[in-house]
């Protein structure tokens, strides 16, 4: 479970990653490919990537219901909603 506000990210049960701590948040993907064959096509993996206090942070997001074009939306709806809220 994830949660995306005005205040920022928090996964399951863990603190909550705050807007002013969190730098470069996007959705990206990866291809898997085998040890055997780099050639042998794996499934795209999603992610949510951010940095915090300069740790990278990977969340997989293939298990929510969401398309990665909506995931985007949502971060800078609430990215923006803290920016101005800070003013």
């Amino acid at each position: 479970m994830i949660s995306i506000n005005r205040k920022g990210i928090q996964i399951k049960d863990n603190p909550r990653y705050f807007w002013n701590e969190i730098q470069l948040e996007k959705i990206t993907s990866k291809h898997l490919v085998s040890r055997e064959s780099k050639h042998d096509y794996k499934p795209e993996i999603n992610y949510l990537y951010f940095f915090h206090n300069n740790e990278k942070i990977e969340i997989k997001i293939d298990d929510f219901d969401i398309s990665n074009y909506q995931f985007a939306q949502v971060l800078k709806i609430f990215r923006s909603r803290s920016n101005h809220s800070d003013l």
